[in-house]
Order: structure tokens, then C-alpha cells, then sequence
């Protein structure tokens, strides 16, 4: 199916150049706004389809529970999909074949030993900042660590 611009859609419209500019500038912002907020959700579900796909293949097995999903590689823990305990979804503990962990801890956690800066960086996540007014990058956290200033 081709796709048609407005121009062809209502070719009887006359518009002077400025409000034609504006009218396509609008037009294209809207169509990133579209194309940005189904992004982080169509990542989420290519990663989480990935691992599904993946624990089918023998080793994996896959849970639900409170906090989200747990991933289990022969009996042992490989990650976990959190949910509902920031503004994004994020995989915390992520594994190594030899179980350590490949993740730091902070801020879901606080560990003797590691930097508790960046409450934002959350293990492994998908952020973006300021898209259609939404913002998962960063956290309240980090917004009070700046002194009320997102933009630093």
C-alpha cells in the first residue's frame, strides 16, 4: 500500500509557505512522537520474546512473579525483569556462564564497595528523556541528586 502525503490527499488546498512549513513540521514531529513512544515497548517485547525463545530451547525456565519475571538457566539464576519499582522496566541481576553477577547492584540494591551514583542506571534498561513528555531516564532520585534540575 503506498503511502500518500497530505499534499495528495487534498490537492485543492492552497496554503501559504509558512503555514505549509509549519503544517509538515508538525506533521513529521507528530509522526516521531508516534514512532518514539512505540519504540521502548516493541524493544521490550523483542527482548523478552528473545528470551522466551531462547529458555524453549532446553535450560531455560521462566517465572512469574510479584516483582515481574524470573530467568533460570539449569536451576540457577540468569536475570530478572523488574517491574513497578521505577519509571522503566529493567533486567536486574543479569548473570555470567560462571554466576557472577555482570550488573552492579546500586541503586536496587546498596553494596559495600560500589559507587552509589547514577541512581538513574538501573542494570540493563531502555531510557529516552523528554519524548512526548515522557522520561525514563531519569529517576526522582537522580532529579533530587541535582537539585531539582533533570537537564544536568
Amino acid at each position: 500500500m503506498e503511502s500518500r502525503s497530505w499534499k495528495s490527499k487534498c490537492p485543492s488546498l492552497r496554503l501559504s509557505g509558512s503555514v505549509r512549513l509549519g503544517l509538515e513540521n508538525f506533521v513529521q514531529e507528530r509522526h516521531a512522537v508516534v514512532t518514539m513512544n512505540i519504540f521502548p515497548r516493541l524493544f521490550v517485547l523483542g527482548l523478552l520474546f528473545s528470551i522466551l525463545s531462547i529458555a524453549q530451547a532446553g535450560g531455560f525456565t521462566v517465572e512469574k512473579t510479584k516483582a515481574g519475571v524470573t530467568v533460570n538457566y539449569d536451576g540457577k539464576l540468569f536475570t530478572r525483569y523488574v517491574i513497578g519499582q521505577s519509571n522503566k522496566p529493567f533486567l536486574w541481576p543479569v548473570m555470567g556462564p560462571n554466576g557472577t553477577e555482570m550488573t552492579r547492584a546500586y541503586p536496587t540494591e546498596k553494596r559495600e564497595g560500589e559507587r552509589h551514583d547514577h541512581p538513574h542506571h538501573r542494570s540493563l534498561w531502555f531510557g529516552h528523556q523528554g519524548v512526548a513528555g515522557f522520561d525514563t531516564w531519569h529517576e526522582p532520585l537522580t532529579i533530587n541528586e541535582r537539585g531539582g534540575n533533570a537537564e544536568q
